[in-house]
């Protein structure tokens, strides 16, 4: 199952519309449903909605605004809460959410109110003995004295990160440390844009594919985030496909659930720095070939097989992990998964991904 999303949400508008928004949501908390968006869009649209995976949570009344906590699965729900919200005049939504597996923090804030001030995001797991600390700063100077803090290595500029990121993966190679500079996402803005760990390319321009149909052309996107997510086919011909300048891949195929057959051997990803979730939910895949997968960038595995139940064979001889950072979960529920091979990789990138095999499962260097 994909990470959710948490959101800290704030809606603002003119008091009477506030009430009305604030007694339809407390209707549907109410029913036996309970808090679900999709409930609610229902509700104000008089039309099933198609969408709205998630639920809200401590749900205020306050002065000036409704607001309340929102979890959803697998993305943030930015559209679908403008949507709420054109269905009366003055209303609008500001918020500030992260989606941690797929390296992804953004806000909408309110310029009067200063509501969400946060601008970097930190994420990162510095020792065996420690959970994960996570958290948002106003300034990368308070980024840097939080790191500082726990570590007890003093940090002033990026190169200290890094240095301190090498030192600590020199002693445990799970450790990690991100940072994210949080997105600002406008009024009627897309909720795709993806953000990479600090210093990794987070000035490119992620692109959105919304085309149900396999686009002829691909030489310039640099994203193919939920591409074919939820698709039923049972095979699909992506031999033409141009990956050259794609840097985030994470859920492209996503619950594929009739997906059988997959050849990925003509993919160029020696620029893809995330693969979370890419074939997750594709419970009927029996033969992948990735033959060609340069992962030699990417930083995010999280989940990237989870759930291909039918996966008796994986061949990852051409996989490098010396950058991933994050493989929690990465074949949990492949449950027939008996081989993996692995003739090329280096002693390190072979220890870390048998340390995230079901027990059982044979390695063949």
């Amino acid at each position: 199952m994909a990470d959710w999303s948490y959101c800290e949400y704030r809606i603002a508008g003119e008091p009477e519309e506030l009430d009305r928004l604030f007694g339809i949501m407390q209707k549907v908390e109410n029913a036996e449903g309970g808090p679900w968006l999709c409930d609610l869009m229902t509700e104000i649209n008089r039309e099933e909605a198609e969408d709205g995976r998630g639920q809200w949570s401590e749900l205020k009344r306050e002065e000036d605004c409704i607001s309340f906590v929102f979890e959803g699965a697998g993305r943030t729900y930015i559209e679908e809460w403008d949507e709420v919200c054109d269905n009366f005049e003055t209303l609008c939504p500001y918020f500030k959410g992260e989606l941690w597996a797929y390296e992804l923090a953004q806000k909408r804030e309110n310029p009067e109110k200063g509501w969400f001030p946060d601008k970097y995001y930190l994420d990162m797991r510095y020792s065996e003995d420690e959970d994960d600390e996570a958290g948002s700063f106003r300034t990368i100077e308070d980024v840097y004295k939080r790191i500082e803090e726990l570590t007890g290595t003093k940090i002033s500029s990026e190169e200290d990160v890094e240095a301190l990121r090498s030192a600590l993966k020199e002693k445990n190679d799970d450790t990690f440390i991100l940072i994210y500079e949080i997105e600002e996402i406008p009024r009627g803005g897309s909720s795709s844009h993806t953000l990479f760990p600090w210093g990794d390319m987070s000035d490119w321009e992620i692109e959105e594919v919304d085309d149900d149909d396999i686009p002829e052309e691909t030489s310039e996107m640099t994203s193919m985030q939920s591409m074919f997510l939820l698709r039923g086919e049972t095979t699909l011909d992506l031999s033409s496909f141009d990956t050259s300048k794609v840097v985030n891949m994470s859920l492209m195929f996503g619950y594929c659930s009739d997906l059988t057959t997959l050849d990925l051997s003509s993919f160029d990803t020696s620029k893809v720095v995330n693969m979370s979730g890419m074939f997750e939910g594709c419970s009927a895949l029996s033969t992948l070939n990735l033959s060609s997968f340069d992962t030699s960038n990417v930083t995010n595995m999280r989940e990237m097989f989870s759930d291909c139940t039918e996966l008796t064979t994986l061949d990852l001889s051409s996989f490098d992990t010396s950058k991933v950072t994050d493989m929690e979960a990465m074949f949990v529920g492949c449950d027939s998964l008996k081989t993996v091979i692995m003739r090329n990789c280096s002693a390190a990138t072979i220890k870390k991904i048998k340390s995230k095999l079901p027990e059982g499962v044979e390695i063949i260097q």
